[in-house]
């Protein structure tokens, strides 16, 4: 004798299967955290070579190009002049092609 749990036994039931928006929800970002990235290390060295070429493009007017972390996705790469950094937030403020960029230094991973 099968039961009501015996695949193909359940017909009634078997193609009403529902899932709830919430849990739906909790399924899809339990899936994202699976495909975030570690943000990688950035040594002390590279840490202030990156801060002089910000400070040289703030006075000089030179154009930075910058890699910012994504957890999800592949990185951003952001070009542009340096206009404002704020020491005490540690918030860069970059004007790219049409508007300004608030960036916050630990996103910076890169600079060409």
């Amino acid at each position: 004798m099968n039961n009501k749990l015996t695949v193909g036994e359940n017909l009634r039931w078997e193609a009403s299967r529902m899932m709830l928006p919430e849990h739906r929800e909790a399924l899809l970002q339990q899936q994202r955290k699976g495909k975030v990235k570690k943000r990688p290390e950035v040594c002390e060295e590279e840490q202030e070579q990156i801060g002089i070429a910000l400070y040289e493009s703030m006075w000089t007017g030179k154009e930075v190009t910058l890699t910012l972390f994504q957890e999800l996705g592949d990185d951003t790469v952001l070009e542009g002049v340096v206009m404002k950094i704020n020491a005490t937030t540690r918030l860069i403020h970059m004007k790219c092609i049409e508007e300004i960029e608030c960036i916050h230094f630990q996103e910076i991973i890169q600079i060409h």
